[in-house]
């Protein structure tokens, strides 16, 4: 493939002109990527057949212009800052010397002055008049003056336009403010940047073009060619030659600039004949009447040339990376290597020469495709990465969000301690982490000071109170910007010293983040409020770029698609070709109306579709063998649609070694890579062993036999890999240590608050079914308040505090009164306040019954056929009776399910792919089961779904089939049979932990990551 790319045909040729000697040290090689001096100088190597010799220099345009100018550009996103806020300064001045209204704040022009920013980069690399443009802008928006109407007329265009006219003109008038000063804020702040002998690319390529001498006389083509009679270098480019290569769209000054070198330079243009007179080859047209290709002519039709052209259609963006392993595999074969188990022996030979890409659309799918590169393929990543996607920009956030958002009274809140508690970087800088979350775990304060003295909870007579946050670098209030960024910048210092970092990539991140906040600690002296700084935080942390390191010319490449210009691939996987990401759809900001931008000849959206256009058909044109993927489901910026040049491509007929293009479609989970199987874990006699240790009935932990929950088997049922992750590798979950109010403390609370409702019998172990309580109608009158029609109208005050209790036991943990409650606490006790009284009033309805137990536990026995005995149960929400039936009630808090969402037989209750809701039935019968054994009495199973209990009609019976179960004695024996078959599974030798097949089971489960199981979007 070397000797069949753009940049050897360059190389070959320039060395070629470079005589006899091979002297190319007086020539300058032009390009606008930043790959194409390895590539040039490893071919150079090979032309000269490894003899010694002088290497031209490399440029790109900015940074030729730099020799030829005593201004220097600004480097990197944080001098960025720093020329916005000399914008910014450059603003103010000019609205206060026109008496104008005080400007914004720095944290709010923010925004505001990067786009202005990029605007006066466009207008002075096209060379614009300033001045003109922005009054002719003015102009614009003088058209839209609708003083002219009279009411009636601006009644018709409120009605028909659907906009306030008063509010627009307000708008307008403000807008006028701003575009009449916008010349001389552009005149100022260039005065004042040149005064510090700085400037921004497009003022620093305009100062050059301005400055350069009237263009001389065209010289002979020997001298262009580096012969001895070659033409003079004038004062601003002292190189004897130039060489552009792979260029495109051009600016203004650009195009100046090679006018004015023209004598002197090479042109090379990487194009085909396909595309030329096409939307991609809207600007080679004019550049090659201009500059003339350098380059003899060859062949400018490889895409004539024979291609294996496929497309992928998946399911969404991440199973498009399923692919890779198979695509790599397929490199290989086709380079002569073993395919599948050899792909990591062979994958050095296989891309040594640099000829095989993967191409990303999307950068965020780097991670994935990363994850499903065999072992032993190392690849070159050349994609810029924000600061913002590495781990450390997460902690920064953190830190800033808990002094900005989460300090009240000098304590931190627990919302926003506890994500930097459990940050990585804070366990590896301060040992106390762990010990501070058990702490802070037992006591549940909402806020804490830094080195307070936390009481233990259960600890015992020997416990010993203990200081949390005591780490003075990590737990200290920074009240004022510059303290927040020296703190954070203090935090990155002491990250750095303990060596808590992971490869080059996170090295190469904090060393950004301590130079962003170098930068930024200057401006935060100007900045008034904590919230501002946050704000420009973030704003660096997605503009500071971090790039890979590795060796670009061997090796298997994965990139961007804006940094493969100049490059050639034999093999190419281009991922997330979807309309929306090819092209992008979203015009870059600017405040310049889209016609003025037109009328003055600056970039537009039509130049960025071209510019795209080009690049993508570029990168084909030379290779070989393409596999093009897109998701078919709408997911982020893709649209479910096929990038419109897929389409264009498929439409004209790729060529392709088998008579035309093909698509596969890549459905389901991402497809496993090459010699992997679905995950399976066999069982062993000590593994069966202890299941059956587990299971046996004797006590355990806080009093509670050893027993299968229904929750357990309902786990195996769905995914045997989940139940053997979460119980017999003892993989667990951590239990949740977040303030706010989720789905498991709701139900919790609504448990508790129902328990001391109905309340259980005094003293140590006593249960309803040794005292039943009778629920009479008149119960309800000191819970109840009923309103004017007699219906419920509100709960009493008693229950209240009832509701309260069950806040502080199962929330709190901690005395707290209604007053302490934050703005979601609130909104939850209204949400358990609410299913309470619906719960009651729903009890009130069916009044009078008895209440014959409240969270007990039931248990029974199972004896399978190998002689295995396994206790099975747990905690019943509440039995009652009514009218001799008993029923077993399940309380739910969240929606009602449709009828559809559960299964319609007893067979259907136990498949792995059964009704989403199936588990619930299986948990009510189980107990239904086990009630029934205990008492010989008709047992009904309901689920009483809380928020809709109050209903007039509403019934939380369960059916099956459509049947009411009225007395779960007549499926007792099928559900007893189908229980005991799959039980016996479990403790089956021959039946494997498998991986469930079933994508929906997988897409809320701790272990899908583990599993590499991805679910559709």
């Amino acid at each position: 493939m070397a000797n069949d790319t753009f940049l050897y045909e360059v190389a070959r040729d320039l060395y070629e002109k470079s005589g006899a000697d091979g002297d190319l040290s007086q020539t300058t090689v032009v390009t606008p990527s930043r790959r194409t001096k390895l590539f040039m100088n490893k071919y150079f190597s090979d032309l000269s057949g490894g003899r010694p010799l002088w290497a031209p220099q490399y440029a790109n345009i900015v940074q030729l212009c730099e020799l030829a100018s005593p201004l220097r550009i600004y480097d990197g996103e944080v001098q960025r800052i720093g020329m916005v806020w000399g914008l910014y300064d450059a603003y103010r001045s000019v609205r206060d010397s026109r008496g104008m209204a005080t400007a914004e704040a720095f944290d709010e022009f923010y925004y505001f002055g990067e786009v202005l920013l990029h605007d006066f980069d466009d207008i002075d690399k096209d060379l614009v008049a300033a001045e003109k443009l922005y009054a002719g802008v003015a102009d614009l928006k003088r058209l839209e003056d609708w003083s002219f109407l009279d009411e009636g007329q601006k009644a018709v265009v409120r009605r028909f336009l659907n906009f306030d006219i008063e509010e627009k003109s307000r708008l307008q008038s403000a807008f006028f403010d701003i575009w009449n000063v916008l010349a001389e804020v552009y005149a100022r702040f260039k005065e004042n940047l040149r005064r510090g002998g700085v400037a921004y690319e497009g003022m620093l390529l305009r100062d050059v073009v301005e400055r350069m001498p009237a263009p001389r006389p065209r010289p002979e083509a020997s001298e262009v060619a580096g012969g001895a009679d070659a033409a003079q270098a004038d004062g601003l480019f002292p190189a004897r030659r130039y060489a552009f290569v792979g260029f495109n769209h051009l600016s203004r000054a650009e195009a100046r600039l090679f006018s004015h070198l023209k004598d002197r330079a090479l042109f090379y243009w990487d194009y085909d004949k396909r595309y030329l007179e096409a939307e991609a080859g809207k600007y080679l047209r004019r550049h090659l009447q201009e500059f003339p290709d350098a380059l003899p002519d060859g062949d400018r039709d490889h895409f004539a040339r024979a291609k294996e052209i496929v497309f992928l259609e998946a399911a969404n963006p991440v199973s498009q990376t399923g692919y890779v392993a198979r695509w790599v595999e397929d490199v290989v074969r086709r380079g002569g290597g073993a395919p599948a188990s050899g792909v990591s022996r062979a994958s050095d030979a296989a891309f040594e020469d640099a000829a095989s890409a993967i191409v990303l659309c999307d950068v965020k799918l780097l991670p994935p495709v990363l994850s499903q590169l065999p072992e032993g393929v190392k690849p070159n990543i050349a994609i810029l990465y924000t600061l913002m996607q590495a781990p450390i920009a997460g902690y920064l956030t953190q830190l800033a969000e808990l002094q900005v958002k989460g300090v009240r009274d000098g304590a931190f809140g627990l919302d926003y301690l506890l994500p930097v508690l459990k940050n990585r970087f804070t366990r590896c800088v301060y040992a106390g982490a762990s010990r501070d979350i058990a702490l802070i775990q037992k006591t549940k304060r909402l806020f804490v000071d830094p080195g307070a003295v936390l009481p233990i909870v259960d600890g015992g007579a020997d416990a010993v109170a203990t200081a949390v946050l005591t780490d003075a670098t990590l737990f200290r209030v920074a009240g004022t910007p510059p303290e927040l960024v020296r703190y954070l910048r203090e935090v990155v210092e002491k990250i750095a010293e303990g060596r808590q970092v992971e490869g080059h990539l996170e090295i190469a991140a904090l060393s950004e983040a301590y130079k962003m906040l170098n930068g930024l600690e200057v401006i935060a002296q100007s900045v008034l409020k904590n919230e501002s700084a946050l704000k420009l935080l973030k704003r660096l942390l997605l503009s500071v770029k971090i790039s890979y390191a590795g060796e670009p010319a061997k090796g298997l490449q994965v990139m961007a698609m804006s940094d493969t210009r100049n490059m050639d691939f034999k093999n190419l996987l281009v991922l997330s070709a979807n309309e929306g990401v090819l092209p992008a759809v979203e015009p870059e900001a600017s405040f310049i109306p889209p016609l003025l931008r037109k009328a003055f000849g600056m970039p537009s959206i039509d130049d960025q579709d071209a510019q795209n256009a080009y690049n993508f058909h570029r990168l084909l044109q030379r290779a070989e063998n393409v596999a093009l993927a897109y998701s078919a489901g709408r997911s982020g910026m893709g649209k479910g649609e096929k990038s419109r040049y897929l389409m264009q491509l498929q439409w004209e007929g790729a060529p392709s070694r088998r008579g035309g293009s093909q698509t596969f479609t890549l459905k389901g989970a991402p497809p496993l890579a090459p010699g992997r199987r679905a995950l399976s874990v066999a069982k062993t006699a000590a593994m069966l062993d202890a299941l059956r240790g587990m299971y046996d009935g004797k006590p355990g932990g806080h009093g509670k036999p050893h027993a299968l929950s229904p929750s357990a088997f309902n786990d195996f049922i769905e995914c045997p890999l989940r139940f053997y992750f979460k119980y017999v590798a003892g993989l667990r979950v951590p239990e949740g240590l977040d303030s706010s109010l989720n789905g498991a403390y709701l139900g919790n609370i609504f448990h508790k608050a129902m328990e001391k409702v109905y309340g259980k019998p005094h003293g140590e172990g006593g249960t309803r079914k040794d005292a039943p309580l009778a629920v009479t109608p008149d119960f309800f009158a000191g819970h109840l308040v009923p309103g004017a029609s007699g219906e419920v109208d509100a709960i009493a005050p008693a229950t209240k505090r009832l509701i309260e209790d069950a806040f502080v036991e199962e929330y709190f943990k901690t005395p707290t009164a209604r007053g302490e409650y934050d703005g979601e606490q609130n909104i939850y006790f209204q949400v358990v306040e609410r299913m309470v009284r619906n719960a009651l009033t729903y009890d009130r309805r069916r009044a009078p019954f008895d209440i014959l137990g409240l969270e007990e536990e039931h248990y029974f026995d199972v004896e399978l056929g190998d002689g295995t005995r396994v206790r099975v149960g747990g905690i019943i929400d509440r039995i009652d009776r009514k009218d001799g039936l008993v029923r077993v009630v399940d309380y739910k808090t969240g929606k009602v399910p449709r009828e559809g969402d559960y299964g319609k037989t007893i067979e259907d209750v136990f498949q792995e792919d059964r009704k989403k809701k199936a588990g619930y039935q299986f948990q009510t019968f189980l107990y239904s089961l086990i009630l029934g054994r205990e008492t010989h009495a008709p047992v009904a199973p309901a689920l009483l779904f809380a928020l809709a209990a109050d209903d007039d009609g509403y019934s939380p019976a369960l059916k099956l089939g459509g049947e009411e179960i009225k007395d779960f004695r007549d499926y007792e024996e099928p559900f007893a049979e189908q229980f005991r078959s799959k039980l016996g599974d479990l403790f089956n030798e021959a039946v494997p932990f498998r991986q469930c097949e079933k994508d929906d089971n997988c897409r809320y489960c701790d272990y899908a990551g583990v599993c590499d199981r991805s679910p559709e979007d």
